[in-house]
Formats: structure tokens, C-alpha cells, sequence
């Protein structure tokens, strides 16, 4: 009787589940962060995690997204491995198993992780997507308005080697839409004539071109924050200064010839600094240092009528420590400008870094913009590099340089996802900073030191922004994207 009984339960649990369809699984993502004229060859350094993919943020601007999971777990480990290289504007993202619409597709192309790509053919099929899901990636072309249309593009699919190819129905949020990030293949465009660029914009194109933390991006999260995340953050085109009939021209020094003889400044003791090349090395034209050096750029003229955040922030430091007496209006004056001085000269903290960056000027590093040789940035980025206390990640630094020039010179304003990223940035980092203040009174002295050098620069990268034709707000916003660039990888630590 008892095999009887089991078969007729087993029978009964079947029909049962029948009746009750077992629930669709949701997808998860890693969002990398949002990047600004970038490829996937790009981000090489994560590729070992999944597969680099993107999805559209806005023009220019990319959302980086790492691998599809079905396992939250798997998702979260990728996300901790990219927060630890780096992307700290990392996040996890939910694709629920609901959301979306069924697309007609043809699958054509399985892939592992460990096989090339062949995009350049796949690209002669039409339109193309993939799905990543584990590991695994999966070509379709698609999608078609039927079945029936589906299926007569196969016969034309297989003739062309793809012998395998058959019709599936895909989740739209599962797809993944592959274009010039992923396949490096760059689509024919309609002619356009255009005026003849300056030989310096390619330089600068270069430089744009080589990633944030960080790896072009566009999704939110680099630094995100950039990219945000991963890291600072380039505005996006197309949103206008306040004089957008009026365009900004800088001087820009000439490139140094191919094969020139570069001298490179030396210490107090002739020998090269530890930052710098040898002295006399001969460098490409790419990475050669200007005739124009940026030690002779004057820091902008603070004007007095502009109420500014951080200007309000220099001057309570300073009624703080006792050398500003004045109101705290957000104006900077002549009292302002004299309270710092005299900071700088009698503070003890701010006179030992003071001496510290006179022995090591940043400016000197090749490929710097003028700002990091003003005497407050050379005061900050010391303080920084302090408190980094050898913890700072090269590879962040180095993408942030990367960046620095285009953020720098730029004639449009950040994105309104670009804009709260980096204000969230500041905001996180100053609450820490100031609870790690609390802990003991050197650390008071350090972050003192860092406020008032850290507001005394954002103050004249305002300046610097609104003398470019920005409003007062985005001159703000853009500064304070320009702080997350130059101290973001040396704080970090604070986050």
C-alpha cells in the first residue's frame, strides 16, 4: 500500500503546483557609476568582476553597470570588490522580475568569460543586444514587431554562419543595448563639416578620453561619483553657462615639440624631486610641461559683492581661532583676506604645512592645472596627503587626474544628478572630518588646518567658475566637484 500512497501524494503535489506558478526571479546589477566620454576597454581593472557594460545617462554621460546576477549575495561581493577598488559610488541595483516588457529576439551568440567578442561581426546582423546573466553573456539581435518576423530574419541569420540561432522572448530591463562602449567600434556618422580644431584640443580630448575612479559615464552613482562616482564628476554637455552667446577663450600654451628637451626643476639639493622626472628628460610631446608654467598663474581676484557657502565657512574657522572679528556675512573682504593671512602666519599646524608644501610643490607635477599652484591648494593638498597617512589609492589618484584638465576648463555646468552626488560627497566627508575632530585635540589642529586651506580654495574656485561665466550656483556646484578632484582619493578614508 505504501508505494500506492506515495505515488498518488507525488501526483497531488504536482497537479498542486501546476496551479500555482513558481515565481520569477529578480535580476540583480552592480552600478559602477556615472562617466563622461568613456569606453568599456576603459575599465579593464574591473573586468575580472563581470561583465562592463552601459546603459544611457545623458548626453555624453554613461551609467557604467557591472555583470547581471540572479544571487543577491554574488551582486553584494562584486559591489564590496568595486568599493575596494575605488568605486565608491558603487550601489546595487534590483530588476524586478515584473518590470518591463517581453521583446521578440534572436539569440545567435553564447559567450563565456574567457572568449573574445567578435562585435565587429555581430554588428553586420542589425541592432544588437545582450544579457550577462552569471557569467554568462548571450547575443541577440532585435527586437522584432512579431514572431512571424522574428523568424524570417533567422533564415538570413543562419545563412550567415549563425546556424544556432533560434527566437526567444526577453524582459526589455534585461537587455542590454550594445553599442560603441562595448564593442569599441565606432558607427558610420552623416558627414558634418567643421572648422579646423586647435592643436591643443587634442590633447585635451586625450585626457577625456582615459578614465575616472575611474574610469565616459553616464548613470548615477562617480563617484559616482566621477564619475561621480567612481570618482569626481564631469559636467554634461549641453547645459549653458549664464552667458551662452558669450564664449570664454583662455590662452592656452603652445604643445611642446615632439622630442624636446624638457628641464624639469629640481630640489634645494639639485636632486630631482620625488614627485617630478629627472632633470632634463626627454619627454613625449604629450606629456611634456608647458613653456607657459603654471607657477606663474595668479589665483583669481575674490570679488567682495558674491555671498558664498564657503567663504561663510572660512570665516567662522576663523572667528573660531580668534583672527576674524567681523560678521560672518559670506562676503569676502579685506578682513577676510587679512584673518587668513595672519591664519597662515601664526597658526601652528598651518605654518609647519605651509613649510611642508614650500618643499614640495604639487605644481610641479606634470599635467597639473593652475589651480594646484596656488599657495591655498598647495596648503590643502598638503594637509590632505597628511591625513591619507599612506592610504591613498594611486590608481583613484591617478584617475582623478585624468580628469582634472576637463573639469578645470569646461564651459558647461553639471548635471542636476552630478550636482547633488558631489554636495552629498562634501557633506558625508565634513561629518566625518569633524567627528574625528572630536576624538582628540591633534586631530582638531589637523582639521582646523584643512578647513581653512579647504575653504580659502573652493572660495577662489568660484571665483574661477563665475569669472568663466557660470552663475553663482554653478560656479558653486562645479567647485565643490573640483575639491572632490583634488582631495577625494587622499580622504577617502573618511567616507
Amino acid at each position: 500500500m505504501t508505494p500506492s500512497l506515495t505515488s498518488k501524494a507525488t501526483l497531488f503535489l504536482f497537479t498542486l503546483l501546476a496551479c500555482f506558478p513558481l515565481k520569477a526571479q529578480d535580476i540583480y546589477a552592480v552600478h559602477a557609476g556615472i562617466f563622461r566620454d568613456v569606453r568599456g576597454q576603459d575599465f579593464k581593472i574591473i573586468g575580472d568582476l563581470g561583465y562592463v557594460y552601459s546603459l544611457p545617462a545623458s548626453d555624453k554621460e554613461v551609467e557604467v553597470m557591472v555583470g547581471q546576477y540572479t544571487s543577491k549575495n554574488k551582486a553584494t561581493g562584486i559591489l564590496q570588490q568595486l568599493n575596494d577598488r575605488g568605486f565608491q559610488n558603487a550601489r546595487l541595483v534590483t530588476i524586478p522580475s515584473t518590470a518591463g516588457t517581453p521583446e521578440i529576439m534572436v539569440q545567435f551568440a553564447l559567450h563565456g568569460t574567457d572568449r573574445p567578442i567578435k562585435w565587429k561581426e555581430y554588428l553586420k546582423l542589425g541592432p544588437l543586444h545582450a544579457s550577462s546573466l552569471d557569467g554568462t553573456l548571450k547575443v541577440f539581435t532585435g527586437p522584432y514587431p512579431s514572431t512571424e518576423a522574428a523568424k524570417t530574419a533567422i533564415k538570413q541569420i543562419k545563412a550567415a554562419g549563425y546556424a544556432d540561432a533560434f527566437v526567444k522572448i526577453v524582459p526589455s530591463l534585461q537587455l542590454i543595448p550594445i553599442d560603441v562602449f562595448e564593442t569599441g567600434v565606432k558607427q558610420p556618422l552623416i558627414p558634418i563639416v567643421l572648422p579646423p580644431r586647435p592643436a591643443i584640443a587634442d590633447t585635451a580630448d586625450q585626457n577625456l578620453s582615459q578614465p575616472t575612479t575611474a574610469p565616459r559615464a553616464k548613470v548615477t552613482n562617480v563617484g559616482e561619483d566621477v564619475s561621480e562616482d567612481t570618482g569626481t564628476v564631469i559636467p554634461r554637455a549641453g547645459n549653458s553657462a549664464k552667458t551662452p552667446n558669450k564664449e570664454v577663450t583662455r590662452d592656452a600654451p603652445s604643445p611642446t615639440p615632439m622630442g624636446s628637451t624638457v628641464v624639469v626643476p629640481t630640489n634645494s639639493n639639485n636632486a630631482p624631486s620625488s614627485t617630478i622626472r629627472d632633470e632634463k628628460e626627454v619627454l613625449p610631446a604629450s606629456e611634456a610641461v608647458p613653456p607657459t608654467s603654471t607657477a606663474l598663474v595668479k589665483p583669481p581676484n575674490l570679488d567682495g559683492s558674491t555671498k558664498r557657502h564657503s567663504t561663510a565657512e572660512l570665516q567662522t574657522i576663523l572667528t573660531q581661532r580668534g583672527f576674524y572679528t567681523s560678521g560672518i556675512d559670506g562676503l569676502y573682504g579685506p578682513g577676510t583676506q587679512q584673518a587668513y593671512e595672519r591664519a597662515v602666519r601664526e597658526l601652528p599646524a598651518l605654518v609647519l604645512y605651509k613649510q611642508y608644501a614650500s618643499h614640495s610643490p604639487r605644481s610641479l607635477v606634470t599635467g597639473d592645472i593652475p589651480a594646484t599652484s596656488w599657495p591655498e591648494t598647495q596648503l590643502l593638498l598638503t594637509v590632505a596627503d597628511e591625513l591619507a597617512a599612506g592610504t591613498t589609492d594611486q590608481k583613484r589618484a591617478k584617475f582623478l587626474k585624468q580628469q582634472r584638465k576637463a573639469l578645470y576648463t569646461t564651459k558647461t555646468t553639471l548635471s542636476a544628478v552630478a550636482s547633488s552626488r558631489t554636495k552629498d560627497w562634501a557633506a558625508s566627508l565634513w561629518e566625518n572630518l569633524n567627528d574625528w575632530a572630536s576624538e582628540d585635540p591633534f586631530h582638531s589642529h589637523v582639521i582646523t588646518a584643512l578647513k581653512v586651506s579647504y575653504h580659502q580654495t573652493q572660495s577662489r574656485l568660484e571665483q574661477h567658475y563665475s569669472d568663466a561665466g557660470f552663475t553663482d550656483v554653478e560656479a558653486r556646484d562645479l567647485a565643490i566637484a573640483m575639491m572632490q578632484n583634488l582631495v577625494g582619493a587622499e580622504l577617502n578614508r573618511f567616507l
